[in-house]
This record gives C-alpha cells, sequence and structure tokens, in this order.
C-alpha cells in the first residue's frame, strides 16, 4: 500500500514488463495467491507501449483479494486481472491507458465498484479471456474519454451484470459491447451519447438472454440496441428492455442478420 510505481521515463518502444505482477503461477491453475489489499498506490507507465506486457499492474492466478483506491496512469492496460476468482477492483482511477483500462481475463465471480475512467486509448473496461470471464459484476463505474467501447465483452463471456454504471460513449462508438456474450443483466445505468456516439448496446453474434431495466439513455446518432449475427442457424432471443428513459434517439431496436441467423421470440425493446 501507498507506493509510488513509476516507470514512465523508460521508452515506450523497449519497456516489457509490468509495473508490479503478482502470480501464483504463469500456467498452473493449482497454484494461486490469495488475500492480498492493493491499496493507495500510484502505478504510471509510458504512454502506448509497443509490448503489452507494459502494464500497471497484472494480478494473475489470484484469489478472494481486494484492489482499490490506486491510480493507474498510461501503459498497455492499467490493471489487467487474468485467471483469477474472488477478485474485487473499487475505487480506482484510471487515464492514458492504451488497450484497456481495466481487464478481466479467463476470471470468474469478480466485480467491481465506484471506478473512474477519465480516458483510455481504446476500451475502458475489457472482459475477455481464452475461454471468455464469466459471474462478473461491474456496479457503479463511470467510463469517459475511451476511444473505443466503454465496456466491451468478448467470446466466451457470460453471467455478466452490469449496475448504476454511468458510461460515456465514444464518437460512432458504443456503450456496451457484446460480442458472442451470454446471459447479460444491464441494471439502472446511464447511457450517455452526447449526439456523437452510435449506440447504447450492441449484441454482436450472442444468443441473447439480455436485459436492460431502469436507467436513462439519451443522445445516440443509431439506436438503443442493435442486434447483429452473420452466424449461420444462431437465433438470438430473450432481449428486453424495460422502465427506462430515453430521449434523443432515433430508434429502440436496429437489427442486422444474415446467413441465415435469425431474431428469435421475446424481444421487446421500446423508445
Amino acid at each position: 500500500s501507498n507506493n509510488v510505481v513509476d516507470q514512465s521515463m523508460l521508452p515506450a518502444a523497449t519497456i516489457s514488463e509490468s509495473g508490479v505482477a503478482i502470480r501464483g503461477s504463469s500456467n498452473n491453475p493449482a497454484v494461486v495467491t490469495s488475500n492480498w489489499t492493493i491499496t493507495g498506490n500510484v502505478f504510471k507507465m509510458p504512454v502506448k507501449p509497443a509490448d503489452w506486457s507494459a502494464e500497471g499492474i497484472e494480478v494473475r492466478y489470484m484469489t478472494n483479494s481486494v484492489i482499490s483506491n490506486n491510480t493507474f496512469i498510461a501503459g498497455s492496460i492499467g490493471c489487467s486481472v487474468v485467471r483469477s476468482s474472488g477478485i474485487t477492483v473499487s475505487a480506482n482511477k484510471f487515464s492514458g491507458s492504451d488497450a484497456e483500462a481495466l481487464e478481466f481475463a479467463d476470471c470468474k465471480l469478480c466485480s467491481t465498484k465506484n471506478n473512474i475512467i477519465t480516458s483510455a486509448i481504446n476500451i475502458g473496461i475489457l472482459l475477455d479471456g481464452t475461454y471468455g470471464s464469466s459471474d462478473i459484476t461491474l456496479n457503479g463505474d463511470v467510463v469517459s474519454g475511451t476511444g473505443s467501447d466503454c465496456i466491451e465483452a468478448y467470446k466466451g463471456c457470460q453471467n455478466i451484470t452490469i449496475t448504476s454504471c454511468t458510461l460515456t460513449a465514444a464518437k460512432s462508438g458504443k456503450a456496451i459491447n457484446l460480442m458472442n456474450t451470454n446471459i447479460v443483466k444491464v441494471q439502472n445505468t446511464t447511457f450517455i451519447g452526447n449526439g456523437i456516439a452510435s449506440m447504447a448496446v450492441m449484441l454482436d453474434t450472442c444468443p441473447g438472454n439480455f436485459s436492460m431495466t431502469g436507467g436513462s439513455v439519451t443522445n445516440f446518432k443509431s439506436c438503443v440496441i442493435t442486434i447483429y449475427s452473420a452466424q449461420s442457424g444462431l437465433v438470438t432471443k430473450n432481449v428486453t428492455m424495460s422502465g427506462g428513459t430515453v430521449s434523443g434517439v432515433p430508434t429502440a431496436l436496429g437489427k442486422v442478420v444474415e446467413n441465415v441467423a435469425s431474431g428469435g421470440s421475446n424481444i421487446v425493446v421500446w423508445r
């Protein structure tokens, strides 16, 4: 706690290590490290490093730990949580990361709370991994200033809950981009398009099982939710939106399906 890790003076072209790396193992899931509290630190890395290993902090094969009240500046990723479970990432401040500010890769049963991301060259929060992350809860995070999506979930992610977040989307971008992701709940979240962002939510090659309740959606150029799929035989169903407010958005639902993909039953999205 209360350390300053400053590698910002190192050349972005050659730095190839994290500011801090804490690993139970690099590749053995049977070896874990647990019960860490990482708090009150400042991690400063070079802007746009060439090597994606140049993260502010990476934790790998870690369980039941807390990363809170830290400041992450630049680097490839501010905070990367990999193949870990029971990790809480809360009340941190992120700015200037290249790939994403915060990543959960192949994680399960992890959560965020009240993080503030004021800028990221690409993505704010990324859920991904070789197999995808599951049972992830994002709560009260504020994301703005991204070059791409505020929140992105990639292939294999499932059981994701996003609650009471404030997401200001980038020009022509999406607040939430779900790719081949299943079972997502969005609750009481504020989506801000500022008249320049494309849509609040993209369901890209998803089976559906998406619900959005409460919250508000304002000033997106295209729509609230887009359903897209070009995967033959995929049926997207159970996509619902209720109880929130929408203003300054041309239409509620945009849908593009190709190659015998189709929209299935229980798609209820209103404006």
